[in-house]
């Protein structure tokens, strides 16, 4: 499949890369992510990665435990199968209190099981991306919405939705 195709990011290569611009903006806020459970160190956004690239155990960051600040954007597999996940990864790193904070980038499907379960009542603050992505690597948008999912440690459940986050803003755009 064409990466650039209208079916980009919903069936085909799932290691799509977040934006520089974006964690520019992310790094202003929350300085810097101990760990990018779901990389490479080509693409990792944290300090220490977790991915492919590492010999077991550290090649799955999904059987591996999470430690201090947390930069997610999980791979989405075919269709979106491991994306619950990945999620409930972070939701149970947090609650147990081995993560400090979770900075999940995640598709906005607001209508699946698991945004109702790992998301809706247990994240802490839900910001709505105000435009879709352009992934590294991709020459067009993204054929979704997206959203960054915040969850704290000792704060989960607190709900609080931003229904427009413009991130581009805090790029200087």
């Amino acid at each position: 499949m064409d990466a650039n195709s209208p079916l980009f990011l919903s069936g085909g290569r799932d290691d799509w890369e977040t934006p520089d611009e974006l964690m520019a903006v992310l790094r202003r806020e929350f300085v810097f992510f101990n760990l990018d459970p779901a990389a490479t160190a080509a693409n990792s956004k944290g300090l220490i990665h977790y991915g492919p690239d590492l010999p077991p155990p550290n090649d799955d960051g999904l059987s591996r435990p999470w430690f201090g600040k947390v930069f997610l954007n999980p791979p989405f597999g075919p269709h979106g199968a491991d994306l619950p996940l990945w999620v409930e990864k972070a939701v149970s790193e947090v609650a147990a209190g081995r993560v400090k904070l979770v900075v999940a980038l995640l598709p906005a499907r607001t209508d699946t099981d698991w945004w109702q379960k790992y998301v809706a009542g247990r994240a802490t603050e839900v910001r709505f991306l105000h435009h879709r992505l352009r992934f590294k690597g991709g020459n067009h948008s993204a054929t979704f919405p997206s959203a960054l999912v915040i969850y704290r440690e000792g704060q989960l459940g607190w709900g609080h939705v931003v229904l427009s986050w413009d991130w581009r803003k805090g790029a200087g755009e």
